[in-house]
């Protein structure tokens, strides 16, 4: 028997042997590049003068809790060029901010490794993070020891961000930090970066005269359409209110989105009512996970979301992909000139928001009934509940989160002889996205919305516009 043990003992060593120098490759430390050797440092000084033309992009900025930079969601390893060189307008004192990429140890051992870094972070000023697509600023008030500007925070911002992000992975994510309070400033900075293409303001208000310290919200976000940006908003969440008495979505320059479930082709249950678009309403994205403990046995790092606000980043990553594959159709590497999203005088092209979401009016997808199932349930893969269903403790609470959940994503059918009623002017994914660009540059037809559609959506918009002029 003995004899037993120690071979299992040596074997077992041999196995450390040769896992351990594979898990130690799997931690990349990035320092500040004044810690870089000298070859390194030359390289890479070497690299970005090479790289100061513009080049075609697109940038998506979000007003939300926090991001979870260290996520792989968000990594771009060859992303090493200050954000000035490749973006026109991006301010060129704008800091990098060189964190940690610890995969083996994850977020909580990556933020006490940088903790130093971020309690030096400060509020209102904006910071890049090299190796990813992410800028980031915070207009919060940082007044508690453990909050860091950026990353601290619900786990809100980094699902929303990272939809976009992994729907357009070409895109360049802005992290705007900011509370209810802060919002109306952090919405007023944005409008006014000439580098900013569309910005998805992640508050909801459901009726007329809430949130008084929104009042100014419907003036942010008209100048900001005015100044040629997109700006596209989740609808809000509750069947009993009409999207277009909310100062946040309600306004008929915004674009705002409501929620379907793609997996079953039905309208959710839960979502306002006449939005201008649908998109999905269940969505899986980047976590935040919880700290360490004997129950967290499964990946959390990627969780199912349920809501408008997983609906408008996946309808805003289609507007994104459909202008970044424009600019680069056309070799445009500059951003909004003129309140267009593009504009070359000398070959007479200029694609404007409005020429942007008039094409996508008339790409958007309608369901009909038929086409209505039960399909997968995709919340029966979700880690959360499978590890509160483990916890002896959670069972319960469990069950309810699983009830919950489930009635969150209960759907019916499409009316089929009036889809609009429903979908606005449709279902709006990446699906649409090719169709679209050939009919910004007139390689296809515009296609035809029934009549009924298109007079029942100007009447809403009409409707809207009384309200909010």
């Amino acid at each position: 028997m003995s004899g037993n043990w120690s071979k299992i003992v040596i074997l077992f060593m041999i196995v450390l042997l040769i896992y351990v120098p594979s898990v130690s490759s799997n931690i990349v430390k990035i320092s500040y590049l004044n810690d870089k050797d000298e070859n390194e440092q030359t390289s890479i000084n070497s690299l970005v003068e090479m790289n100061t033309t513009y080049s075609p992009h697109v940038v998506v900025a979000l007003i939300d809790t926090a991001i979870d930079v260290y996520h792989q969601a968000f990594r771009r390893e060859s992303q090493i060029i200050h954000p000035s060189k490749i973006i026109q307008g991006f301010p060129e004192d704008a800091e990098a901010v060189n964190v940690t990429f610890d995969d083996v140890g994850g977020y909580w051992s990556c933020i006490e490794q940088d903790a130093f870094i971020w309690k030096n972070l400060t509020a209102k000023k904006l910071y890049w993070f090299p190796h990813t697509n992410i800028i980031g600023i915070s207009f919060n008030n940082i007044s508690q020891e453990d909050e860091y500007p950026i990353l601290s925070g619900h786990w809100h911002g980094t699902l929303t961000s990272s939809i976009v992000s992994m729907n357009c992975p070409g895109v360049t994510i802005v992290l705007i930090q900011a509370n209810g309070s802060a919002f109306p400033e952090a919405f007023s900075w944005a409008i006014n970066q000439s580098w900013i293409d569309i910005i998805i303001p992640e508050f909801a208000t459901k009726q007329l005269g809430a949130r008084p310290e929104w009042n100014a919200i419907p003036n942010i976000s008209r100048k900001g359409v005015e100044n040629g940006k997109l700006i596209i908003v989740p609808g809000g969440n509750s069947a009993r209110n009409i999207s277009f008495l909310s100062n946040i979505c309600g306004m008929p320059w915004v674009i705002s989105i409501g929620g379907v479930e793609s997996y079953s082709h039905g309208a959710s249950i839960h979502v306002s009512r006449w939005t201008d678009y649908v998109s999905n309403f269940t969505m899986m994205g980047a976590h935040v996970p919880i700290e360490p403990n004997v129950f967290n046995l499964f990946n959390e790092t990627y969780r199912n979301g349920t809501g408008t606000s997983a609906s408008a980043p996946v309808a805003a990553a289609a507007f994104a992909s459909i202008l970044l594959q424009l600019r680069k159709e056309l070799n445009y590497t500059g951003g909004i000139v003129n309140n267009s999203l593009i504009e070359n005088p000398e070959k007479h092209i200029r694609i404007t928001n409005y020429d942007i979401r008039e094409a996508v009016n008339h790409t958007a997808l309608y369901w009909k009934a038929s086409d209505w199932r039960l399909g997968h349930w995709p919340y029966i893969r979700d880690p959360m509940w499978l590890r509160l269903l483990l916890n002896p403790f959670g069972f319960g609470w469990a069950l309810f989160c699983l009830y919950l959940m489930k009635r969150a994503t209960i759907t019916r059918p499409i009316n089929t002889l009036e889809p609009w009623l429903q979908m606005g002017w449709g279902f709006v994914d990446n699906s649409i996205v090719n169709d679209t660009i050939n009919v910004l540059l007139g390689k296809k037809d515009m296609p035809e919305k029934p009549p009924e559609a298109v007079r029942f959506m100007e009447s809403n918009y009409n409707i809207r516009e009384r309200i909010w002029r």
